[in-house]
């Protein structure tokens, strides 16, 4: 098996799958962060936008390969992420 390592984009999934893709058994591993300062600082998003995204990278690196996320400091968000 054969990981990616890509930020909760589409743009970081699709060099991810391009570097795996060819791979017998590719996989995407999406992280986000997820503490309350990178949301604010960082991302600018709010816990709703936060989820939002969370669900839409994992959604769409599921549509490409097997695929694993990491959403550090609300296990809610993984536990939402993994439910698509």
């Amino acid at each position: 098996m054969i990981c990616g390592l890509a930020r909760a984009t589409r743009n970081d999934i699709d060099k991810a799958w391009e570097a795996v893709g060819p791979a017998a058994r590719p996989r995407i591993h999406t992280f986000l962060a997820t503490s309350e300062i990178h949301m604010k600082y960082k991302l600018k998003m709010d816990r709703e936008q936060v989820i939002a995204r969370a669900i839409d990278s994992v959604a769409y690196a599921a549509a490409c390969a097997g695929m694993s996320s990491s959403a550090r400091k609300m296990p809610d968000v993984a536990t939402l992420s993994f439910s698509t």
